[in-house]
């Protein structure tokens, strides 16, 4: 267009200097969506390693490392007749809320307690034990 004289040289360096600007602006946005990205996921890696690992570290961990697992869980901590009760924590809502699901699903895998579902369950533990009794004397060396 500026060489077809549609334009002129002062609407031209106008027009780049505005899309120079939102060039500049988009990146600025993008790379601030980046860094909330990676924030989010190392908040996110740090709360899925703190559920998984939180239990053994408060059985097996010092008065400190119990203390300092129970401010992380929530806020309001009290106990009242030998009952400690924890406001938990807003990140915790939603594993929590999985966690139920996820339990849910996972009992429908399992078989019912019904008296031929032991049965059943007897004669595979029987036959298991005889093929893994097969499988480790085919293993060993041939004299």
């Amino acid at each position: 267009m500026r060489l077809s004289e549609l334009l002129t040289d002062e609407q031209y360096t106008e027009k780049k200097a505005e899309l120079e600007a939102e060039i500049k602006g988009l990146k600025s946005q993008m790379r601030s969506t980046e860094n909330r990205a990676e924030n989010w996921l190392e908040t996110a890696e740090l709360a899925f390693d703190f559920a998984t690992n939180a239990h053994k570290a408060f059985v097996n961990g010092s008065l400190e490392t119990k203390k300092q697992i129970l401010l992380a869980l929530g806020s309001n901590q009290t106990l009242k007749d030998g009952k400690l009760t924890v406001e938990a924590s807003p990140w915790l809502i939603p594993i929590k809320n999985l966690s139920e699901g996820l339990r849910k699903e996972f009992s429908t895998f399992e078989p019912a307690q019904v008296p031929e579902n032991k049965k059943r369950m007897a004669e595979l533990t029987t036959i298991r034990s005889r093929m893994l009794r097969l499988l480790d004397s085919n293993q060993r060396p041939s004299d």
